[in-house]
């Protein structure tokens, strides 16, 4: 498989900065169990070929755009607007295997997607950039931040509706 990431990030202004990534994988190559067996009582996968499937290629572009008010009494803080996955692209989230429901004695693959626009927004506080941190000399960075951001469809909907079948 291959990976490609692009980052950019631009400066609109001394307080706007503007920056996207875009992430492409072609897609992991994945071994696939083709059934399953009995013995003694317990259930074990058999697999035919090694990674005789590959998951769909997944691609994604993300954007944000942060505000750096000028300090005030001492107080530096950042202010982060961000949208994932802008364009809603169904991008495989993980693959999942499990007994047939029909067929215990055979095993199916399932894709679990994750899709959606994921907004949310953050506010930084670089604590180390204080007056009052000057004196301790075994903090070089610290920051805080606080963020609230939607994390994605897998918890909203059913688990059925987010699967589909490999074979």
């Amino acid at each position: 498989p291959h990976n490609l990431k692009i980052v950019m990030l631009y400066d609109l202004s001394k307080k706007w900065t503007f920056s996207s990534s875009f992430a492409l994988c072609s897609g992991s190559n994945l071994t696939v169990p083709e059934g399953t067996f009995q013995y003694y009582g317990a259930s074990f996968n058999y697999y035919t070929q090694r990674n005789a499937y590959r998951v769909p290629a997944f691609h994604q572009l993300d954007v944000s755009i942060s505000y750096h008010p000028e300090a005030k009494k001492k107080l530096q803080s950042e202010f982060l607007l961000s949208i994932n996955n802008v364009y809603n692209r169904k991008n495989v989230f993980m693959v999942y295997i499990r007994p047939d429901q029909y067929n215990l004695d055979q095993s199916k693959s399932y894709m679990l997607y994750l899709y959606g626009i994921f907004p949310s927004v953050s506010v930084a506080w670089r604590i180390s950039e204080e007056g009052f941190m000057d004196n301790l000399e075994f903090i070089d960075d610290l920051k805080l931040r606080l963020s609230y951001g939607i994390l994605g469809n897998i918890l909203s909907v059913g688990t059925y509706p987010t699967f589909t079948n490999l074979a």
